[in-house]
């Protein structure tokens, strides 16, 4: 079976940058998340990478692989082309088994000895690198999903609820806190948390992360939400309007020189904060759940809504170089 790359609107966009305002990319991209939740493992990506460090290109990091028994849905960062004939690599050894049906153990045992042996081929052992995987793992046989992550060279099932990979992971998980480390979630907080920190993590580290962002829960049962662009932009939305009026708040909190501005600057933050959950609130009226795409409606989907080769809608503008 032929990888397949998961699905979005605006899939593997390419959009080049004019000669005078061209952008020298930082190499090493990409913010991934994946979250042990109560319905199974939930993994959520940026979508942007670089050809040659120059040339943005918008496509999706989870690449999703079916087996006779089992799911493996992989998200990468890194380098693009390493990464993906790394998984290639995975899947092709994956596909050539037809014993009886493998454990969550069994199947994430085949992609340790692939991902092992690509990685050593083609990196130096004692420098960290950021071509790393996470793996969310659904085996039939047992009725698990599980989390799995890379480091360097080796791969193992995840120690922590919460796995990041990428040039933004230590300001992810600064944004997400220690509250899910060790506690499992439910299936919503853990869409909600993802896509406000990673939200939050393209608004402050543009040029290196950034894109629409993709996210997925592959349940224990076997079957996989692709949640749609609508809710993950209204959470990114709405969340980062939040966080801009609890900064501005911040400053006065920390002000000593000027008695009874903090009170007042309260008083304008809840009123503000009032708004913003209102205008939420509304936003929600029109859908009464979150919307699901099932995986076998997204070729639909995409030739319902052509790509836009101008889109990066809610990426800060990136850096640009000074005119010499």
């Amino acid at each position: 079976m032929a990888t397949q790359l998961l699905s979005c609107p605006r899939h593997t966009v390419r959009r080049n940058v004019p000669p005078s305002t061209r952008v020298k990319y930082n190499n090493r991209m990409t913010i991934v998340a994946g979250f042990v939740n109560d319905n199974g493992v939930f993994l959520c990506a940026d979508t942007l990478t670089t050809d040659g460090g120059v040339t943005a290109v918008y496509r999706s990091k989870i690449i999703p692989v079916f087996l006779g028994d089992g799911k493996a849905f992989f998200a990468f960062g890194g380098d693009v082309k390493f990464s993906e004939l790394a998984i290639q690599r995975c899947e092709r050894m994956l596909h050539r088994y037809n014993g009886a049906p493998r454990s969550v153990a069994e199947i994430a045992e085949t992609i340790r000895k692939q991902w092992h042996s690509a990685f050593r081929e083609s990196h130096t052992q004692d420098v960290y690198s950021g071509d790393q995987i996470l793996c969310a793992i659904h085996a039939e046989a047992n009725a698990e999903t599980a989390l799995y992550s890379s480091s360097n060279q080796f791969f193992a099932r995840a120690t922590n609820n919460v796995e990041c990979i990428g040039c933004g992971e230590s300001v992810a998980r600064y944004l997400m806190g220690s509250r899910f480390q060790s506690c499992v979630t439910t299936q919503r907080n853990a869409f909600q948390y993802a896509i406000n920190a990673l939200g939050r993590v393209k608004e402050f580290m543009a040029g290196s992360v950034g894109g629409n962002l993709t996210a997925v829960n592959l349940n224990h049962d076997g079957s996989e939400h692709i949640y749609s662009q609508r809710d993950i932009e209204r959470i990114e939305r709405y969340a980062g309007q939040f966080d801009s009026a609890a900064r501005d708040l911040l400053i006065y909190f920390m002000d000593h020189d000027a008695p009874g501005r903090f009170e007042d600057e309260f008083s304008r933050f809840a009123a503000e904060v009032n708004g913003i959950r209102w205008q939420w609130e509304n936003a929600l009226a029109g859908a009464a759940q979150i919307e699901f795409l099932p995986m076998e409606i997204m070729d639909a989907f995409r030739k319902a809504k052509p790509p836009d080769p101008l889109s990066t809608r809610g990426d800060p503008s990136h850096p640009q170089p000074s005119p010499e």
